[in-house]
C-alpha cells in the first residue's frame, strides 16, 4: 500500500520485506512511481532478486516461476523441476556467476550415482541447459556460461557406465483385448476410442462435445489444446463410423 514515512515525509511502499521509498508524500511522481513499482511486482517473476547476489537457489525458484507458467503445469514442468534438484542439494548457495561447466558436470553425475539410465541423464542434462540459456537471457549470466555448457558432450552408447533404458513399445493387442473387459464402461470405450483414433491419451481425456463437428458423413474433432498448438499448428481428427458409435454413448 501507499503510505507516508513520517520522518522524511516521503511516501513509502513495502513489498515482500523491503522497503521502497518513493518521493515526497502525495506528490504525483511519487503515486506514478507508486503505480510503475505495483505493475513491475504483478508482471516481474524476477521482481526484488538482486542480480548481481542471485544464488543458485533463488535463480531456481525464480525459474521454477517461470516454467510452471510457461509449460503450464504440465509434465515438462515436473521434469524441469526434477532436473533442478542437484542445484538445489549441491550448489544452494554458489553464486551464479560461478557457475560453470564443473558444477554442471557434477549434477549430470548426480544422476548416474543414482542407477539413471544414458537416455534419462542425457535428458536432464539438456534441460539444465535450457535453465542456464534462461539465465542469460535474463541477465543473471553472461552468455559465456550457455555457451560453454553447450560445449559439453552427451553421454555416448557405450562409453559410460550409465544403462541403457529399455525401448518404449506399442502394447500388444492380445493384452489389451484381455484387459478391457475387467474396465469400467466408460473407460473401456476411452481406450477402444484411442486405439481407432491413433491420438494421445490426454487428448482422449480432454474430448468434449463441443470439439466434435458431426456435419458430414466423417466425424473431425478439432483439438484447441494439444502438444504442437504452441506452434500454432491445428490437430483435427477423423472419426469413422465405428469411432462415432463410442462417441454417442
Amino acid at each position: 500500500s501507499y503510505r507516508l514515512h513520517k520522518a522524511t515525509n516521503q511516501a513509502i511502499c513495502w513489498i515482500s520485506g523491503r522497503t521502497y521509498y518513493l518521493g515526497e508524500f502525495d506528490s504525483p511522481e511519487s503515486r506514478e512511481a507508486f503505480s510503475k513499482l505495483v505493475a513491475q511486482y504483478l508482471t516481474d517473476p524476477n521482481f526484488g532478486i538482486e542480480k548481481n547476489s542471485l544464488s543458485m537457489a533463488e535463480a531456481v525458484v525464480a525459474y521454477l516461476k517461470y516454467a510452471d507458467v510457461y509449460y503450464r503445469g504440465g509434465s515438462e514442468y515436473v521434469g524441469m523441476r526434477d532436473a533442478c534438484k542437484p542445484l538445489v542439494e549441491l550448489y544452494a548457495d554458489l553464486h551464479v556467476s560461478d557457475f560453470g561447466i564443473v558444477p554442471f558436470k557434477a549434477c549430470r553425475e548426480f544422476w548416474v550415482k543414482r542407477g539413471c539410465s544414458r537416455q534419462y541423464v542425457n535428458k536432464q542434462a539438456k534441460r539444465l541447459l535450457r535453465f542456464a540459456k534462461w539465465l542469460v537471457a535474463e541477465g543473471f549470466a553472461e552468455p559465456s556460461l550457455h555457451h560453454g555448457l553447450k560445449c559439453v558432450e552427451p553421454l555416448k552408447r557405450g562409453r559410460c557406465s550409465c544403462p541403457e533404458s529399455d525401448p518404449v513399445r506399442p502394447i500388444d493387442d492380445k493384452a489389451v483385448s484381455l484387459t478391457l473387459p475387467h474396465l469400467p464402461p466408460i473407460l473401456r470405450d476411452m481406450v477402444r476410442l484411442h486405439a481407432l483414433l491413433g491420438c494421445r491419451p490426454g487428448e482422449i481425456c480432454s474430448l468434449t462435445p463441443s470439439m466434435v463437428d458431426t456435419k458430414a458423413d466423417v466425424w473431425t474433432i478439432i483439438l484447441a489444446e494439444h502438444k504442437t498448438s504452441w506452434r500454432g499448428h491445428e490437430r483435427v481428427l477423423d472419426v469413422g463410423r465405428e469411432a462415432q458409435v463410442l462417441c454417442k454413448r
